[in-house]
Protein backbone atom coordinates (compact mmCIF):
# COMPACT_ATOMS: atom_id res chain seq x y z
CA UNK A 1 0.00 0.00 0.00
CA UNK A 2 3.07 2.37 0.65
CA UNK A 3 4.30 2.04 -2.75
CA UNK A 4 0.62 2.90 -4.42
CA UNK A 5 0.75 5.86 -1.80
CA UNK A 6 3.59 6.92 -3.39
CA UNK A 7 2.42 6.40 -7.10
CA UNK A 8 -0.54 8.40 -6.11
CA UNK A 9 1.18 11.05 -4.57
CA UNK A 10 3.89 11.58 -7.87
CA UNK A 11 1.11 11.48 -10.11
CA UNK A 12 -0.96 13.81 -7.69
CA UNK A 13 2.37 16.25 -8.32
CA UNK A 14 2.78 15.62 -12.17
CA UNK A 15 -0.68 16.89 -12.58
CA UNK A 16 -0.17 19.88 -11.06
CA UNK A 17 2.63 20.50 -12.47
CA UNK A 18 1.44 19.88 -15.95
CA UNK A 19 -1.74 22.29 -15.25
CA UNK A 20 -0.35 25.57 -16.66
CA UNK A 21 1.10 24.37 -20.02
CA UNK A 22 -1.51 26.13 -21.72
CA UNK A 23 -0.97 29.10 -19.97
CA UNK A 24 3.00 28.38 -21.43
CA UNK A 25 1.68 27.59 -24.91
CA UNK A 26 -0.64 30.66 -25.04
CA UNK A 27 1.89 32.97 -23.68
CA UNK A 28 4.76 31.86 -26.30
CA UNK A 29 2.12 32.12 -29.46
CA UNK A 30 2.86 34.86 -32.30
CA UNK A 31 -0.05 37.00 -32.22
CA UNK A 32 -0.51 37.85 -35.80
CA UNK A 33 0.48 34.31 -36.79
CA UNK A 34 -2.10 33.07 -34.60
CA UNK A 35 -4.92 35.13 -36.27
CA UNK A 36 -3.59 34.45 -39.83
CA UNK A 37 -3.55 30.31 -39.08
CA UNK A 38 -6.88 30.30 -36.90
CA UNK A 39 -8.35 31.90 -40.38
CA UNK A 40 -6.71 29.59 -42.63
CA UNK A 41 -8.42 26.69 -40.93
CA UNK A 42 -11.54 28.56 -40.64
CA UNK A 43 -11.72 29.06 -44.41
CA UNK A 44 -10.37 25.36 -44.73
CA UNK A 45 -13.03 24.02 -43.01
CA UNK A 46 -16.08 26.05 -44.74
CA UNK A 47 -14.48 25.47 -47.88
CA UNK A 48 -12.89 28.98 -49.07
CA UNK A 49 -9.95 27.77 -50.80
CA UNK A 50 -9.79 30.72 -53.57
CA UNK A 51 -8.59 32.44 -50.23
CA UNK A 52 -6.19 30.25 -48.66
CA UNK A 53 -4.83 30.43 -52.59
CA UNK A 54 -3.94 33.50 -52.10
CA UNK A 55 -2.06 33.23 -48.74
CA UNK A 56 -0.12 30.13 -49.74
CA UNK A 57 4.19 30.20 -50.10
CA UNK A 58 5.03 30.59 -54.35
CA UNK A 59 6.21 26.64 -53.99
CA UNK A 60 2.74 25.35 -52.89
CA UNK A 61 0.48 28.20 -55.15
CA UNK A 62 2.87 26.65 -58.13
CA UNK A 63 1.86 23.58 -57.14
CA UNK A 64 -0.92 21.63 -60.10
CA UNK A 65 -1.94 19.62 -57.55
CA UNK A 66 -2.58 22.01 -54.77
CA UNK A 67 -6.84 22.17 -55.30
CA UNK A 68 -7.07 18.55 -55.25
CA UNK A 69 -4.85 18.52 -51.67
CA UNK A 70 -6.69 21.71 -50.45
CA UNK A 71 -10.41 19.58 -51.18
CA UNK A 72 -8.91 16.30 -49.85
CA UNK A 73 -8.01 18.26 -46.53
CA UNK A 74 -11.72 20.06 -46.66
CA UNK A 75 -13.12 16.64 -46.09
CA UNK A 76 -11.10 15.95 -42.70
CA UNK A 77 -13.37 18.13 -40.55
CA UNK A 78 -16.62 16.42 -39.56
CA UNK A 79 -19.85 18.99 -40.54
CA UNK A 80 -20.96 21.06 -38.17
CA UNK A 81 -19.28 23.74 -35.72
CA UNK A 82 -16.50 22.35 -33.40
CA UNK A 83 -17.92 22.54 -29.92
CA UNK A 84 -14.32 23.88 -29.10
CA UNK A 85 -10.74 24.70 -30.47
CA UNK A 86 -7.38 25.57 -28.73
CA UNK A 87 -3.81 25.62 -29.35
CA UNK A 88 -1.43 22.86 -28.44
CA UNK A 89 1.49 23.51 -30.29
CA UNK A 90 3.78 26.09 -30.63
CA UNK A 91 7.17 26.33 -32.49
CA UNK A 92 9.15 29.35 -34.02
CA UNK A 93 12.58 29.75 -35.15
CA UNK A 94 14.45 32.75 -37.17
CA UNK A 95 17.41 31.77 -39.43
CA UNK A 96 18.98 34.39 -41.32
CA UNK A 97 16.53 37.05 -40.99
CA UNK A 98 13.95 34.53 -42.14
CA UNK A 99 11.07 33.78 -39.58
CA UNK A 100 9.14 30.21 -39.61
CA UNK A 101 6.19 29.52 -37.46
CA UNK A 102 4.64 26.35 -36.55
CA UNK A 103 0.96 26.19 -34.41
CA UNK A 104 -1.19 23.03 -34.26
CA UNK A 105 -4.95 23.48 -32.83
CA UNK A 106 -7.06 21.10 -31.91
CA UNK A 107 -10.41 20.73 -32.58
CA UNK A 108 -13.28 18.97 -30.63
CA UNK A 109 -16.67 17.64 -32.67
CA UNK A 110 -19.26 16.33 -31.26
CA UNK A 111 -18.30 12.38 -32.82
CA UNK A 112 -14.37 13.69 -33.20
CA UNK A 113 -11.34 15.29 -32.75
CA UNK A 114 -9.40 16.70 -34.83
CA UNK A 115 -5.24 17.80 -35.17
CA UNK A 116 -4.60 20.84 -37.41
CA UNK A 117 -1.42 21.96 -38.42
CA UNK A 118 -0.36 25.33 -40.02
CA UNK A 119 3.43 26.67 -41.32
CA UNK A 120 4.24 29.43 -41.88
CA UNK A 121 7.31 31.85 -43.32
CA UNK A 122 7.26 35.37 -43.07
CA UNK A 123 8.54 37.28 -46.26
CA UNK A 124 9.11 40.53 -45.94
CA UNK A 125 6.27 42.33 -44.56
CA UNK A 126 4.25 39.55 -45.47
CA UNK A 127 3.39 35.89 -43.87
CA UNK A 128 2.60 33.38 -46.30
CA UNK A 129 1.53 29.57 -45.75
CA UNK A 130 4.36 27.00 -46.34
CA UNK A 131 2.22 24.12 -44.63
CA UNK A 132 -1.11 22.69 -43.92
CA UNK A 133 -1.66 19.26 -42.41
CA UNK A 134 -4.65 18.01 -40.74
CA UNK A 135 -5.19 14.59 -38.83
CA UNK A 136 -8.39 13.64 -37.62
CA UNK A 137 -8.19 11.32 -33.98
CA UNK A 138 -10.33 9.47 -31.69
CA UNK A 139 -9.35 10.92 -28.46
CA UNK A 140 -7.93 14.47 -27.42
CA UNK A 141 -4.50 14.71 -27.17
CA UNK A 142 -4.29 15.43 -23.59
CA UNK A 143 -6.38 11.87 -23.26
CA UNK A 144 -4.07 10.32 -25.98
CA UNK A 145 -0.85 10.85 -23.64
CA UNK A 146 -2.24 11.42 -19.85
CA UNK A 147 -0.51 10.10 -16.98
CA UNK A 148 -1.41 6.26 -16.95
CA UNK A 149 0.16 2.95 -16.10
CA UNK A 150 -3.18 1.26 -17.06
CA UNK A 151 -2.35 -1.46 -19.68
CA UNK A 152 1.74 -1.10 -19.13
CA UNK A 153 3.99 -3.93 -18.94
CA UNK A 154 6.58 -4.75 -15.70
CA UNK A 155 9.01 -2.52 -17.20
CA UNK A 156 6.71 0.08 -16.43
CA UNK A 157 5.87 -0.37 -13.71
CA UNK A 158 9.72 -0.91 -12.65
CA UNK A 159 10.87 2.58 -13.64
CA UNK A 160 7.50 4.02 -11.96
CA UNK A 161 8.94 2.05 -8.93
CA UNK A 162 12.70 3.35 -9.26
CA UNK A 163 11.06 7.20 -9.94
CA UNK A 164 9.49 6.52 -6.27
CA UNK A 165 12.01 5.09 -4.58
CA UNK A 166 15.53 7.03 -5.85
CA UNK A 167 14.19 10.18 -4.49
CA UNK A 168 13.68 8.65 -1.41
CA UNK A 169 17.04 7.25 -1.06
CA UNK A 170 19.25 10.35 -2.14
CA UNK A 171 17.03 12.30 0.38
CA UNK A 172 17.99 9.75 2.88
CA UNK A 173 21.63 9.93 2.12
CA UNK A 174 21.58 13.96 2.40
CA UNK A 175 20.00 14.21 5.42
CA UNK A 176 22.43 11.11 6.90
CA UNK A 177 25.10 13.51 5.35
CA UNK A 178 23.99 16.66 7.37
CA UNK A 179 23.92 14.81 10.36
CA UNK A 180 27.59 12.95 10.30
CA UNK A 181 30.56 14.84 11.74
CA UNK A 182 33.12 15.29 8.80
CA UNK A 183 36.20 16.91 8.85
CA UNK A 184 35.86 19.06 5.62
CA UNK A 185 33.83 18.85 2.69
CA UNK A 186 30.24 18.28 4.33
CA UNK A 187 28.23 20.63 2.01
CA UNK A 188 29.64 19.32 -0.96
CA UNK A 189 29.25 15.87 -0.28
CA UNK A 190 25.35 16.75 0.37
CA UNK A 191 24.99 18.06 -2.79
CA UNK A 192 26.96 15.18 -4.05
CA UNK A 193 24.38 12.88 -2.48
CA UNK A 194 21.49 14.26 -4.61
CA UNK A 195 22.75 13.80 -7.86
CA UNK A 196 22.45 10.66 -10.14
CA UNK A 197 24.46 10.27 -13.45
CA UNK A 198 23.44 8.32 -16.67
CA UNK A 199 20.03 8.20 -17.46
CA UNK A 200 17.56 5.67 -18.72
CA UNK A 201 14.59 7.59 -20.38
CA UNK A 202 10.95 5.68 -21.23
CA UNK A 203 8.59 6.57 -23.20
CA UNK A 204 5.45 6.08 -21.67
CA UNK A 205 3.24 6.36 -24.80
CA UNK A 206 4.92 3.95 -27.40
CA UNK A 207 7.70 1.83 -24.77
CA UNK A 208 10.96 3.35 -26.35
CA UNK A 209 14.00 3.44 -24.36
CA UNK A 210 16.39 5.68 -24.50
CA UNK A 211 20.25 5.87 -22.84
CA UNK A 212 22.26 8.80 -21.93
CA UNK A 213 25.79 7.81 -20.76
CA UNK A 214 26.81 11.54 -20.51
CA UNK A 215 23.88 12.93 -18.11
CA UNK A 216 23.36 14.08 -14.53
CA UNK A 217 19.80 14.73 -12.67
CA UNK A 218 19.15 15.79 -9.11
CA UNK A 219 17.05 12.60 -7.30
CA UNK A 220 18.41 10.30 -9.54
CA UNK A 221 14.82 10.62 -10.65
CA UNK A 222 12.10 12.31 -13.20
CA UNK A 223 8.68 12.16 -14.67
CA UNK A 224 8.43 14.83 -17.56
CA UNK A 225 6.37 16.00 -20.13
CA UNK A 226 6.82 18.29 -22.75
CA UNK A 227 4.17 20.35 -23.56
CA UNK A 228 0.99 18.09 -25.04
CA UNK A 229 3.40 15.35 -25.73
CA UNK A 230 4.00 11.65 -24.50
CA UNK A 231 5.19 11.06 -20.71
CA UNK A 232 8.67 10.49 -20.20
CA UNK A 233 9.96 8.53 -16.94
CA UNK A 234 13.97 8.94 -16.26
CA UNK A 235 16.44 7.14 -13.80
CA UNK A 236 19.73 7.52 -12.96
CA UNK A 237 22.42 5.61 -10.70
CA UNK A 238 22.77 7.37 -7.50
CA UNK A 239 26.63 8.13 -7.40
CA UNK A 240 26.65 10.16 -5.01
CA UNK A 241 24.40 8.48 -2.18
CA UNK A 242 26.12 5.43 -2.76
CA UNK A 243 30.13 7.09 -2.61
CA UNK A 244 28.90 8.29 0.42
CA UNK A 245 27.31 5.56 1.69
CA UNK A 246 30.55 3.33 0.73
CA UNK A 247 32.70 6.07 2.18
CA UNK A 248 30.95 7.53 5.17
CA UNK A 249 33.23 6.05 8.19
CA UNK A 250 36.10 6.96 6.39
CA UNK A 251 34.55 10.71 6.09
CA UNK A 252 33.77 11.02 9.84
CA UNK A 253 35.16 13.12 12.19
CA UNK A 254 36.98 11.59 15.18
CA UNK A 255 38.01 13.09 17.91
CA UNK A 256 41.69 12.89 18.93
CA UNK A 257 42.19 9.59 21.72
CA UNK A 258 45.78 9.73 22.25
CA UNK A 259 47.19 9.22 26.01
CA UNK A 260 48.57 12.47 26.52
CA UNK A 261 52.57 12.42 27.68
CA UNK A 262 54.05 12.06 31.04
CA UNK A 263 55.50 14.55 32.96
CA UNK A 264 59.55 14.66 33.65
CA UNK A 265 60.38 12.46 36.76
CA UNK A 266 56.70 11.24 37.15
CA UNK A 267 55.90 7.43 37.44
CA UNK A 268 52.81 6.19 36.84
CA UNK A 269 53.22 3.09 39.49
CA UNK A 270 54.29 5.15 42.11
CA UNK A 271 52.39 6.80 44.92
CA UNK A 272 53.12 9.44 46.85
CA UNK A 273 53.02 10.50 50.53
Amino acid sequence: MKFFASVALVVACLGSASCNQQKLIDQFTPKTEAAMAKSTLDDLRRGKLDTIESRLAPNLRNDPAVDAKLHQLTGYFPPGEPRSMKTVGAFSNTFNGVKHVRLTYEYQFDASWLLAEVAMVQDGDKILIEGLHVNRTERSLAQTNAFSLQGKGPVAWLMMGLVCVLPLFCLFAFVLCLRTPMRERKWLWAIFTLIGVVTVRLNLANGDFNVSLISAQLFSASASQFLNGPWTLGVSFPLGAMMFLLRRRDLMFRPSTAIPPMLPGSDRDSSGV
